[in-house]
């Protein structure tokens, strides 16, 4: 009867928070091997400047080199997939 539904109901809800548990734990490790490539980019990036600076500003062949493109810190929205809309 009723309380069989309720701890159905209860069952479900703790599969479902083990679940939500289970993908926020697998993202966050993605995330941060993520952010470990990233960090690893940026410090060769780094690096890549620095040693272009120490060698001048002009090209092997002797010609002007342009300006470095400037790079700017995006913060993504993704969306979420979680049924909340």
């Amino acid at each position: 009867g009723l309380e069989a539904a309720i701890n159905g109901i209860n069952v479900t809800m703790k599969k479902m928070m083990e679940d939500a548990d289970a993908r926020h734990n697998d993202y966050m490790q993605h995330r941060h091997v993520d952010m470990a490539h990233i960090e690893r980019v940026e410090a060769q990036l780094g690096s890549l400047q620095l040693s272009s600076t120490l060698n001048g500003s002009v090209n092997s062949d002797g010609s002007s080199r342009q300006q470095p493109f400037k790079v700017r810190n995006v913060m993504l929205d993704f969306p979420r997939f979680d049924g909340t809309e």
